[in-house]
């Protein structure tokens, strides 16, 4: 996770010009930005402050005005090489499905478990030594990544 400065416009309607500008502006970048996922920054966990108002000029559809911000947001972007500590979520004939903080997911296909054996009866994969099963915690590298119609697409390794 890491901290990013993101700009973007804000559409606000004229009632809320007040001195409470500020918090609004907050509270309007934290319901809309928490919870998406860009391309540039990945999955946004949450939203730390207003860093700056740029401009702000009237909509030429209505009477709102759009503030252009920069804040302060906390995000969650996998990249080829990273390491993540994943939640085993799902285990198949075709990988492991594991999630990183419980917000993005990870396909660590078939070709990527190197020596190990499923058993489908049991949904679990066996290299004598080692089980993986559902809700355990492993240890993924990431190795692939795609950023496709809103939803980040990520391919892993076990480690």
């Amino acid at each position: 996770m890491t901290s990013v400065i993101i700009t973007r416009k804000i559409c606000v309607h004229p009632k809320h010009l007040d001195c409470n500008i500020m918090s609004y502006l907050l509270f309007k970048i934290k319901k809309i930005s928490t919870g998406e996922i860009t391309k540039e920054h990945g999955y946004i966990l949450d939203i730390i402050r207003v860093v700056d108002i740029i401009t702000t000029y009237i909509s030429n559809a209505n009477s709102d005005i759009i503030f252009v911000v920069k804040y302060e947001a906390i995000a969650l972007n996998p990249q080829i090489g990273n390491t993540y500590n994943c939640n085993v979520c799902m285990i198949s004939t075709c990988g492991i499905f594991a999630d990183i903080n419980g917000k993005i997911k990870v396909l660590i296909p078939l070709s990527n478990i190197k020596n190990y054996v499923l058993d489908e009866t049991h949904q679990i994969y066996s290299n004598g030594d080692k089980e993986i099963k559902n809700n355990d915690n492993i240890e993924v590298k990431i190795t692939a990544t795609k950023f496709n119609k809103k939803m980040l697409n990520i391919i892993g390794t076990l480690i």
